[in-house]
């Protein structure tokens, strides 16, 4: 079995945002779309050319939002100290959509694949994304056979 596909993106994180429409078409928002090619880029490199994981995985993010400037020492302290949670926007389920899209057909072949995520939004030193993907050890539903369970 494969290890973990792990790396880190250095800027501040960025949630899916809702498609746009115009002249009846359907289109990903410019800082949607500029994240997710970042993402991409950031996990091409880390695969160095592997092909995508098969079969189900498991998806963790943590997404780590610089501490205000303005808020008073004490604050920032107990916010980098975890004590203080980030409890407003961007939502929690919309930074998972936006890097599980981002990895598609790059470190697995298709979102669909993950069975399991651990999303985390919290304060930090620096904004940046924790990701891992972890294969799971257990069969895929498409190509399993009675066999394969015994």
């Amino acid at each position: 079995m494969r290890d973990a596909v792990v790396f880190i993106i250095w800027s501040e994180p960025v949630a899916k945002g809702r498609p746009r429409f115009a002249r009846g078409r359907t289109y990903t928002a410019k800082k949607t779309k500029q994240y997710e090619d970042r993402v991409a880029e950031i996990a091409r490199r880390e695969m160095q050319s592997k092909p995508p994981l098969g079969g189900a995985v498991k998806m963790e993010v943590i997404a780590c939002f610089r501490v205000p400037p303005s808020w008073p020492s004490w604050k920032r302290l107990a916010a980098q100290a975890g004590l203080i949670g980030h409890t407003h926007r961007p939502d929690l389920d919309n930074l998972g959509k936006a890097i599980s899209d981002a990895l598609n057909g790059i470190v697995y072949d298709d979102d669909c694949q993950i069975t399991e995520m651990d999303i985390k939004k919290s304060y930090g030193y620096r904004n940046c994304v924790q990701v891992k993907v972890t294969p799971l050890k257990i069969h895929a539903a498409k190509n399993v056979t009675k066999e394969d369970l015994a």
